[in-house]
């Protein structure tokens, strides 16, 4: 049981995180999404947007990508109010996978245009 939820439960629920992200990322210009609408897209599992259980949720989806040689998708789930960018938990898991953080929002902006450019061409599986 991931952090107390049932596997089948987990499992579909990134199912449905990923359709969701994959479909923001290939709308024309591309489109992020507050955690709390995020987790509100969710039906598989109920979870709160302050849940530290979302991040790991999320670190799992994104290094799936980035294993399967796809940009880091969750760079879409963005704070509501304040930055608008991702919260701290992307730029570390995208530090442990090797990228470059000296400048955060350079590094948001290139990968959300990996992302958006990923999805909406012809790379898409």
């Amino acid at each position: 049981m991931p952090y107390g939820f049932d596997q089948a439960a987990w499992d579909q629920a990134k199912a449905e995180a990923l359709d969701v992200l994959r479909g923001r990322a290939s709308r024309r210009y591309g489109q992020t999404i507050s955690y709390t609408d995020f987790v509100g897209s969710l039906s598989a599992i109920r979870i709160d947007p302050h849940d530290m259980r979302l991040s790991h949720f999320l670190e799992e989806i994104v290094v799936d990508e980035h294993r399967g040689g796809r940009p880091l998708l969750t760079v879409l789930v963005v704070h509501r109010h304040g930055d608008l960018m991702p919260g701290d938990g992307f730029f570390e898991i995208a530090d442990q996978l090797g990228f470059n953080m000296d400048d955060r929002e350079a590094f948001w902006v290139a990968e959300f245009n990996r992302v958006t450019d990923f999805w909406r061409g012809a790379n898409r599986p």
